[in-house]
C-alpha cells in the first residue's frame, strides 16, 4: 500500500509538472463536410468562410483547391489521388490562397499543381511563390509576338 501511495505522488508530480509546462492557445477552425465527390471534384458543406483559391485539407491529408463558392456550398477540385475522400469526410479551410514555386530551380523538373517534385528528385528550393489563380499580365506588359 505504501509504494502506490508513493507511485501516486510521483505520477501527481510529474503530471503536474507536465501540465504547468504546457503552452496553451486558442486556434479558430473552419471544418466542413464532403457532401459528394465525382470525377476528382468535391461538394463541401459548412465552409461559409472559404475564399475562391483557398487552399482545403482532408481528414486523409489530401490537398484541394476552392474553385466554385455557392451560398450553401464549396466545389473543390482535388490535388491528390483523393481515393480515401468520400461523403461525411471532414474537411478543414487553412486560410491561405494555394502558391506554387517559381524559379529556374523548376527547369527541367516535373511537379504537381502545389511545386512538389514527382520526378523523385529533391526538393525545390525557390525563388519566390506565385498565387496559382492569378490575373494575366495586360497586354502592353507581354512580349510582342513577331512569328505565328
Amino acid at each position: 500500500m505504501h509504494t502506490i501511495r508513493n507511485q501516486l505522488r510521483e505520477w501527481l508530480t510529474d503530471a503536474q509538472h507536465a501540465l504547468g509546462s504546457l503552452e496553451l492557445s486558442a486556434r479558430i477552425e473552419h471544418v466542413g463536410t464532403v457532401a459528394r465527390v465525382g470525377d476528382s471534384v468535391a461538394t463541401i458543406v459548412g465552409l461559409p468562410n472559404t475564399r475562391l483559391g483557398e487552399l482545403l485539407r482532408f481528414d486523409s491529408g489530401d490537398l484541394g483547391i476552392a474553385l466554385s463558392i455557392d451560398v450553401d456550398c464549396v466545389e473543390c477540385v482535388l490535388l491528390d489521388g483523393g481515393e480515401e475522400i468520400a461523403a461525411g469526410t471532414k474537411v478543414r479551410g487553412t486560410g491561405e490562397i494555394v502558391r506554387t514555386p517559381v524559379g529556374p530551380a523548376l527547369l527541367g523538373r516535373v511537379v504537381d499543381a502545389l511545386g512538389r517534385p514527382r520526378d523523385g528528385g529533391t526538393s525545390i528550393r525557390a525563388e519566390r511563390h506565385d498565387p496559382v489563380e492569378r490575373a494575366a499580365p495586360g497586354i502592353l506588359d507581354r512580349d510582342v509576338i513577331r512569328e505565328p
